[in-house]
């Protein structure tokens, strides 16, 4: 069985979230749920790079072409169900 990714962990973290979570909100959830294990000194940042990179309403160079999320209010985020 594959481990689980960042991505999975947020995608997780924001199912039946139809009012969408704020970035630290989706990091507690992977924290409490045991979703992901960072091994980082800044894993919410991380997160927030992850949702940003695949942000529906967000473009720029490192932004991938591949949506999963989207913005839906200020700071945000929900699963791009488009």
């Amino acid at each position: 069985m594959a481990e689980r990714t960042i991505n999975d962990a947020i995608k997780i973290a924001l199912q039946n979230q139809k009012d969408g979570l704020t970035v630290k909100e989706i990091y507690n959830r992977i924290i409490e749920q045991q979703l992901y294990k960072f091994n980082s000194p800044t894993p919410e940042h991380i997160v927030q790079t992850q949702i940003r990179r695949r942000c529906e309403t967000l473009d720029f160079k490192s932004a991938f072409k591949e949506k999963w999320y989207k913005l839906i209010g200020p700071g945000k985020y929900a699963l791009n169900t488009n």
